[in-house]
């Protein structure tokens, strides 16, 4: 079972934290909507399987699209979250060091707003290089569960992958298109970029 979902924000001329809040307010509120309906609705485990992210900074417009899948690893994701900075990119200030504290501080700070039991998995480090020289903006997303409210069912299909992989300081990428990385159990790593930013909210 599969759900896609897609979305434009027009940001702010000239202003990228507001891009920052697309990427987070905004498409968060959107995503877990989707991945609670998932759950209940289908009576299938979720997980953001796959996020493309395209940023257009001379018209201050960010284009993302999601799909929403069964988890491979039986447990319910039901909250995308995410923390960002924008601004020159390197040195301690820099977009890049920022914004890596700030999800470091908010994974830390989730077991005690969402659940004790809460499990996280960082699946997106999107790292945007500016036309501006030097500047950037780094969004890195995490999902999670709730077992509390939202227990794990069975599984329906037959997989097994480990969700997510954990980031580091330094982004993997420079980049204006954002790729989930899920690591499966060989230790390998399986890489899906969407191909269209239009497709209509569908379930399969």
């Amino acid at each position: 079972m599969r759900t896609f979902l897609t979305n434009s924000f027009k940001c702010e001329l000239g202003d990228y934290n507001s891009i920052c809040d697309a990427l987070s307010n905004k498409m968060n509120i959107i995503v877990n909507s989707t991945l609670e309906d998932y759950y209940n609705t289908y009576k299938i485990n979720p997980y953001v399987s796959s996020m493309k992210i395209t940023i257009d900074d001379y018209q201050f417009i960010v284009n993302w699209e999601v799909i929403i899948e069964e988890s491979p690893d039986g447990k319910a994701y039901i909250g995308l979250t995410s923390t960002g900075a924008s601004g020159k990119s390197d040195g301690v200030d820099g977009s890049i060091h920022r914004a890596f504290e700030k999800i470091k501080s908010k994974k830390k700070k989730l077991p005690f707003e969402i659940s004790k039991k809460t499990e996280i998995a960082d699946i997106v480090d999107f790292n945007f290089k500016s036309k501006t020289e030097g500047f950037g903006i780094r969004q890195i997303f995490v999902i999670y569960t709730n077992p509390d409210i939202y227990p794990y069912l069975p599984k329906k299909e037959n997989k097994d992958f480990i969700v997510g992989k954990i980031f580091g300081e330094i982004p993997q990428t420079i980049h204006n298109n954002g790729q989930l990385i899920s690591s499966l159990d060989s230790g390998d790593t399986r890489s899906e970029i969407l191909n269209s930013l239009f497709k209509k909210n569908r379930p399969n």
